[in-house]
């Protein structure tokens, strides 16, 4: 008899430490939850913002984004784009590096290589510029993009012709 009260101790012991477990899961699964959907809404925020061309608004949205979400390749995308909106070029060209890091597959997206290749020629590095520039004609689905990356080319070549004049 005592033998099978012992057993029912320990099962009802089993039975509280199992539905402790489970709530103290729950609670942690919740808080994971409303964290990943702040980091939505607020990456959300920052599309729209960026849409209305309020690229500085847009960042700061961008910088309440955990470490985790602020890395991935989409959060630096926008980074980049909002960097160069603002004229901060240095900045867009670091965060256009990290994308490709993350997301190889964009040297052969005519955007992003068009973007970088803007970018890196608005700081003067004429040589990556037009690697960059001239690699978007290799993929020419838009036509807008096609048109720009010709047209920054051809002004790559007219300075690089007068700095050799001038030299």
């Amino acid at each position: 008899m005592n033998l099978k009260v012992n057993r029912n101790y320990i099962f009802i012991c089993i039975i509280v430490i199992a539905g402790l477990l489970l709530a103290i899961s729950y609670t942690a699964a919740t808080e994971q939850n409303r964290g990943y959907r702040q980091n939505y809404n607020n990456f959300a925020q920052a599309i729209q913002l960026m849409n209305q061309q309020k690229y500085a608004e847009a960042q700061e949205i961008l910088n309440l984004l955990d470490q985790d979400s602020r890395q991935t390749y989409q959060a630096l995308y926008v980074q980049a784009i909002c960097s160069a909106k603002t004229g901060d070029y240095a900045s867009a060209a670091a965060f256009m590096q990290q994308v490709r890091e993350a997301h190889p597959a964009f040297l052969m997206d005519q955007q992003y290589l068009e973007q970088y290749g803007e970018i890196l020629y608005r700081l003067g590095d004429y040589d990556r510029a037009r690697l960059y520039l001239s690699e978007s004609l290799k993929y020419p689905n838009n036509t807008l993009l096609t048109k720009s990356a010709q047209n920054s080319l051809t002004e790559i070549e007219k300075l690089q012709r007068e700095r050799s004049k001038n030299k």
